[in-house]
């Protein structure tokens, strides 16, 4: 805390019209004091909340919520149309667009869990071309004779971009991968038997005897691939499969 004393005095200048003469009327300092506080401080700076309505560089990404300098707001973000004003229902707006977005990811991710699971269980395409000497064939096999495989056996649409493949330039048995999303990854392997089948079956419901057939009509062997049952057996693109706890069929 910082204080000062103040001192002062007074006189009085009398002017006489009559003569012309100054006359000057001496007065003794005053014993008065006066004491003053004296603060010093900042001046307040004015912040806005703010949305950013795009991304701005140094400064944010869309849908931020910020708070800055009044001034800022005023002279640039607004202008611009690069920001807005918070207010309690853009706030409200805000949080059911992200449980609309959040819905929308988990739908995307549960789509694609199902279609892996599709992939795996089906186990392998064929793709068929000519052959020329020994192993080798004509061409090669491309991630379009994939998807084209895929959506004439199981009417769904894989976009070739997801589709990571082996040069295959002969005959043989490959691994495919389909990245579905970003946190599922299908792999078609050439070769899969269905006792993988019985197997997810029974991790699935938890149980160590389970009794798997396929169109409610025979059990299959286990070591029959799952491709030639659904080339035999499946129709409409699909290849169903039934299951009992106690022996239901033949």
């Amino acid at each position: 805390m910082a204080s000062t004393t103040l001192s002062w005095s007074s006189s009085t200048w009398v002017q006489s019209f009559s003569t012309g003469k100054v006359f000057k009327e001496p007065t003794k300092l005053s014993d008065k004091r006066a004491t003053f506080l004296i603060l010093a401080q900042k001046k307040a700076k004015k912040t806005r909340a703010i949305i950013l309505k795009e991304d701005v560089s140094e400064l944010g990404k869309k849908g931020q919520l910020l708070n800055v300098k009044a001034g800022f707001y005023r002279n640039y973000l607004l202008p611009t149309g690069k920001a807005q004003i918070v207010t309690p229902d853009l706030v409200k707006e805000m949080k059911m667009e992200e449980e609309r977005i959040e819905a929308e990811k988990k739908r995307v991710k549960e789509e694609a869990e199902q279609l892996a699971l599709i992939f795996e269980t089906v186990g392998a395409f064929k793709v068929k071309r000519k052959g020329g000497k020994g192993k080798q064939i004509f061409g090669t096999v491309t991630a379009q004779d994939l998807v084209d495989i895929i959506k004439a056996q199981l009417q769904r649409d894989v976009d070739k971009r997801l589709v990571a493949l082996p040069e295959i330039r002969e005959t043989g048995e490959y691994v495919a991968e389909l990245k579905l999303h970003p946190e599922v990854t299908a792999r078609i392997p050439g070769t899969d038997k269905f006792a993988k089948v019985i197997d997810f079956l029974r991790r699935q419901l938890h149980r160590d005897t389970m009794f798997v057939y396929v169109n409610s009509a025979f059990s299959p062997n286990p070591d029959e691939s799952v491709i030639d049952l659904y080339n035999n057996f499946g129709f409409d693109g699909k290849l169903v499969v039934n299951y009992a706890c106690s022996m239901a069929w033949g």
